[in-house]
C-alpha cells in the first residue's frame, strides 16, 4: 500500500489520464523518486514549469492517505501499474491509468478474452435484442464483457453477460461509491458480484462530463476488441472505437436498418473497415489462436418437423421458467404478476399496490435485463 500512495500522489499532481503524466514518468521512472527530490533537484531536471514545481513542492501524501483509507473502508482494492493484478493490456496504452480502484473481483484478462461492448443510450428494440443476445453468447463462450455502465446499450450488455452466466467489467467516470447513473444502482451491485466495477477516480469523485471521454480509453484499453452495437453519427461510442484503433485493438460493428439513425455510426465504421458482426462467432473467430480460454458457440441443430399436434387445454405443458435470481423485490413482484399474463403499468400498480412511477421505472429495468417485453397498447409480458 505504501508504494500505491506515491502513485496516488502523482495522479493528484498531474491529473487523470494526462499526457503530461506520461511524459514525466518516461523521464523520472517512478513517482516515489520524484516525491523524494527536493525543489533544487526538481528544477535541475529542466522539465517542469514554475506551477508544476510549486505543486510538486506543496502537495503531500495526506490526500492520498485519505483516499486510501476511504477505499479500504468501502472494501475497494487499489491497483497501480506495479501490481501483478493490474491488467497488462492497460500497461501498453498511452496514458495508462496510474491508479485503479476495484470493487469486486477483476477477472484475469490475460486468460479470459475481454471484449468491450458499447452503444447508444437511446437504443431501439433491435439494438436491445442484439446487445442482449451478443453479450450473453460471448459470456457463455467464456469471454468477459467490458462496458461503461451507462444507461442504454452499456447496461443491456452488462445484464446480458450476467444472464449468460459470465463475467463483466464496468468502467466508471466517477468514484465507485457514487450512485451514478442512479437507475443502474442494482446493476452496479450485480456487476461487482459477477466481475468488477473499476474507476481511476478516488471515492467521492462526482460524474463530471469530462470524465467520460477519458474513461473510454480504459474501456477499449482493457479489451482485445470493441463491438459497437448501435450508434448514431455523433454517438460517444465512436470515440471509443477511435480510441480502440489508436490502441491497436480490433473494432466490430453491428449493422442495422439503413433508414435508422442509430445505424449511421455503425455503418460508417463498417465502411471504414470495422468487421461486420452478426453473431458472437464473428467476434470470437478472430481470437482462435490468441491463447485465450474460450469456446465457439455451438450452432443450433436444424429444426425437425414434427407431426405432433399442439397440446390441448387438458394436456400438461412445460412448467413456467423460474424468475431470474438477480431480481430485486420490486422487480420480482412485477415479474410474478406478469407470470399470470400481460398487464398494463396501471394494472400492475393497482394489483401490486405500487406507485405508477415506480412501476414504470422498474419495468424499464426489467426490459433492459431482457426479463419482460413491451407489447403494443402499453402492456407488458414475460
Amino acid at each position: 500500500m505504501e508504494e500505491a500512495l506515491y502513485w496516488m500522489w502523482f495522479q493528484q499532481v498531474f491529473g487523470v489520464g494526462t499526457r503530461r503524466a506520461e511524459e514525466v514518468l518516461s523521464r523520472v521512472g517512478h513517482p516515489r523518486k520524484l516525491y523524494e527530490m527536493d525543489r533544487i533537484n526538481l528544477a535541475r531536471l529542466g522539465i517542469f514549469s514554475q506551477k508544476e514545481l510549486s505543486l510538486l513542492g506543496n502537495t503531500t501524501l495526506d490526500q492520498a492517505r485519505k483516499n486510501a483509507a476511504e477505499a479500504r473502508r468501502l472494501g475497494f482494492e487499489i491497483l497501480t501499474p506495479e501490481d501483478l493484478k493490474y491488467p497488462n493490456l492497460l500497461k501498453n496504452i498511452y496514458s495508462c491509468p496510474l491508479v485503479l480502484y476495484v470493487e469486486g473481483e477483476l477477472p484475469d484478462l490475460s486468460q479470459q478474452l475481454p471484449i468491450a461492448m458499447v452503444g447508444t443510450r437511446n437504443f431501439t428494440e433491435y439494438g436491445k435484442r442484439v446487445g442482449k443476445t451478443l453479450s450473453g453468447d460471448l459470456a457463455r463462450a467464456g469471454a468477459v464483457v467490458v462496458s461503461g455502465l451507462a444507461v442504454g446499450i452499456d447496461a443491456i450488455c452488462h445484464a446480458g453477460a450476467i444472464a449468460g452466466g459470465g463475467k463483466t467489467v464496468a468502467v466508471l467516470g466517477c468514484g465507485l461509491d457514487v450512485d451514478y447513473p442512479r437507475q443502474n444502482s442494482d446493476l452496479h451491485r450485480l456487476i461487482s458480484q459477477n466481475g468488477a466495477v473499476i474507476s481511476e477516480y478516488p471515492p467521492g469523485t462526482p460524474p463530471n462530463p469530462g470524465h467520460f471521454p477519458c474513461r473510454n480509453r480504459i474501456i477499449s484499453g482493457l479489451s482485445k476488441g470493441v463491438v459497437v452495437v448501435e450508434a448514431g453519427e455523433r454517438s460517444g461510442s465512436l470515440i471509443t472505437a477511435g480510441l480502440a484503433l489508436s490502441q491497436d485493438r480490433d473494432v466490430f460493428a453491428v449493422p442495422g436498418r439503413i433508414e435508422e439513425p442509430n445505424s449511421k455510426g455503425t455503418h460508417k465504421l463498417i465502411q471504414q473497415g470495422a468487421k461486420l458482426t452478426a453473431c458472437a462467432q464473428d467476434v470470437l473467430e478472430e481470437y482462435l489462436y490468441s491463447g485465450y480460454a474460450f469456446h465457439l458457440p455451438q450452432q443450433p441443430a436444424p429444426e425437425r418437423k414434427s407431426k405432433e399436434r399442439p397440446p390441448t387445454i387438458n394436456q400438461k405443458t412445460q412448467p413456467a421458467a423460474r424468475p431470474p435470481e438477480y431480481l430485486n423485490p420490486p422487480q420480482l413482484s412485477i415479474y410474478k404478476l406478469l407470470e399470470q399474463g400481460p398487464r398494463s403499468a396501471e394494472q400492475i400498480a393497482q394489483e401490486g399496490r405500487m406507485p405508477v412511477a415506480k412501476v414504470l421505472s422498474t419495468l424499464t429495468e426489467l426490459e433492459i435485463y431482457g426479463a419482460v417485453t413491451a407489447l403494443p397498447g402499453g402492456r407488458y409480458s414475460l
